[in-house]
């Protein structure tokens, strides 16, 4: 990776706040920024190294912030799938070149789409969790988009508001740190990241902040708004990125 500049930790830190407010306010969205965006200025690998510290930060935090309103059965199965996936999703990562990962972001966005679009059916209730969880974390883990499949899993199991919020956030726990162990032993993360990082994680604080305080006042349909705006521009983003991969 380059040399830390103060652009990079300028960019991170301020992602990192969008990250905050976003996931606490809306549940899900945060990881998608954090990645596309560092993702652009530094490219994949460099920038998954650097949100899974900073976003296992903000999803512990949520967790304490929000204690007693999580549903532990729903957290527990979702932790089931999510660990081995994670674990395949960072092997996968680490085999494959930087174009393919762009290719991975760019489906998962569009994935996305299709299930904000309702072309993927809520209907599976409870006994998706652990196979979605599966998926959530390959997905962060290989590209950083885990979060695209929680409305789908986390809505179809019959939680939503608070406890769509605090569930995934266990959840997004474990995967941060299976995540932070796989990058490790590959080398991925080094001290550059970790400062970067820091920045992001610090960002991701002052957001969970005014993210929890817009959850008192958040609606189902201005939830939907917020993904569908951020679904629009991360297709943006991740389309940018793939065709102008090396």
């Amino acid at each position: 990776m380059e040399m830390l500049s103060l652009d990079a930790a300028s960019v991170a830190t301020v992602l990192g706040l969008l990250a905050g407010v976003l996931t606490s306010a809306a549940g899900f969205g945060g990881g998608l920024v954090v990645t596309l965006g560092l993702s652009l200025l530094l490219g994949p690998a460099p920038a998954l190294a650097i949100g899974a510290p900073a976003l296992m930060l903000g999803h512990a935090h949520r967790v304490l912030k929000m204690r007693g309103q999580w549903d532990g059965r729903a957290a527990r199965a979702l932790c089931l799938g999510a660990v081995p996936g994670t674990v395949v999703g960072a092997m996968t990562l680490v085999a494959l070149p930087p174009s393919a990962v762009w290719w991975i972001l760019l489906a998962a966005t569009l994935l996305g789409v299709a299930e904000f679009s309702g072309k993927i059916p809520r209907t599976f209730g409870r006994r998706m969790l652990g196979p979605g969880g599966f998926g959530v974390g390959f997905l962060a883990a290989a590209a950083g988009v885990g979060g695209l499949l929680l409305p789908a899993i986390m809505l179809g199991a019959g939680l939503s508001g608070a406890g769509f919020v605090a569930t995934a956030a266990i959840a997004s726990v474990a995967v941060s740190a299976v995540r932070i162990a796989m990058y490790g032993a590959a080398g991925i993360i080094d001290a550059q990241t970790l400062l970067l990082s820091v920045g992001c994680g610090v960002g991701i604080l002052f957001g969970n902040a005014i993210g929890l305080r817009i959850l008192r006042v958040m609606t189902a349909k201005r939830q939907r708004v917020i993904a569908g705006v951020v679904l629009a521009l991360c297709v943006a983003a991740s389309a940018y990125g793939t065709l102008t991969a090396g």
